[in-house]
């Protein structure tokens, strides 16, 4: 889980050019074990941006409210040396936010149907995730 963490950590700090911030790891999928000693391969990639939303800090006091968010999702797969498969073992699902409500000078656009279900995915999990940190903070 620290690997998948830090992966999703350097990913959107690649993706933004500038150092994000931790907000929330919303969900992780354990779909398989992972052996001790097995070859374990992370990819990530970035499924969905959000621009600052000044109107947000209205309803939190937080920081966060505000800010440019990016979600990440991490798949962490095990090889097979003997055969060379890979087995999906592992989804995790991060949200990082821009520091002090700076926006991000890219977006995610998808280009397949894949990536725009993870783009839904994204964003469904981003409005949950923002409307249970409102709660927290109340």
């Amino acid at each position: 889980m620290r690997l998948a963490f830090e992966l999703a950590f350097v990913t959107s700090t690649s993706f933004a050019s500038r150092p994000m911030r931790f907000l929330a790891l919303d969900q992780i999928n354990f779909k398989l074990p992972v052996p001790i000693g097995a070859i374990l391969h992370l990819d990530a990639k970035v499924v969905k941006t959000t621009a600052p939303n000044p109107e947000d800090s209205m309803d939190s006091p937080s920081e966060s409210a505000h800010a440019a968010k990016a979600h990440v999702m991490v798949t962490a797969q095990v090889e097979d040396v003997a055969s060379g498969t890979r087995q999906t073992t592992n989804d995790f699902y991060f949200s990082f936010a821009t520091e002090k409500g700076e926006d991000l000078d890219k977006m995610v656009i998808p280009q397949t149907y894949q990536e725009a279900m993870l783009y839904l995915e994204g964003a469904r999990r981003l409005e949950v995730a923002t409307a249970l940190r409102k709660l927290y903070n109340m």
